[in-house]
């Protein structure tokens, strides 16, 4: 998932236990800066600076 917040994660976990009681989350990780976005190479402002292609 893609979130704005750490706080964010929280709320999403609240609203998918909720919608998926049967679910179970069992861990999460967190990255503090993205290089890739989708096809796109992003620089240190966020800024996309490249194309690199998804294969299928």
């Amino acid at each position: 998932m893609w979130v704005g917040s750490p706080g964010d994660v929280q709320a999403l976990e609240v609203r998918i236990a909720h919608a998926l009681p049967h679910l179970r989350i069992v861990d999460r990780a967190v990255a503090l800066r993205a290089v890739k976005l989708m096809d796109r190479r992003l620089d240190a402002a966020g800024r996309a600076v490249g194309f690199v292609p998804i294969g299928p």
